[in-house]
């Protein structure tokens, strides 16, 4: 049997991650894997935790364990950065983008009321987009 598995990883986040099981794992940490609670989880329990136990008394098996988890961390740490990053610069291209239609909104509202060089020094729009707009807006 493979110990260092996928499967037995989820096997063991899906027990231990669990809040609800935390006085479990609490009791297999402090060496009470026969505890009431340990034992009421039944079968799965009970096999991860033999698992455990094995893998706990062999001293590089649970340096490479801790090492995997360290990277899996850094990943999931470097993942969580880049979808921080990537929504930070969406939020920043969407607000860009919703002031310049504002401005060309603005430029539209005052194309019968101004001439084009006006409306560009008002606006920040250079000439040709001012035409661009008014060419696009003939009533």
């Amino acid at each position: 049997m493979e110990l260092l598995s996928p499967t037995m990883d989820f096997i063991f986040k899906k027990i231990f991650g669990d809040e609800k099981n935390k006085d479990t794992l609490i009791d297999f940490l402090n060496k009470d894997p026969n505890s009431a609670k340990a034992k009421k989880l039944g079968g799965p329990i009970n096999k991860a935790m033999d698992i455990l136990t094995e893998l706990s008394g062999d001293e590089k098996v649970r340096k490479t364990y801790f090492e995997r988890h360290r990277i899996l961390m850094e990943e999931n740490s470097a993942l969580n950065k880049a979808r921080k990053d990537s929504r930070e610069e969406g939020r920043k291209e969407g607000i860009e983008e919703g002031m310049q239609k504002g401005i060309e909104k603005t430029a539209i509202a005052f194309l019968d009321l101004l001439e084009d060089d006006v409306i560009a020094l008002k606006t920040g729009l250079d000439i040709e987009s001012i035409r661009n707009l008014r060419k696009a807006n003939k009533k």
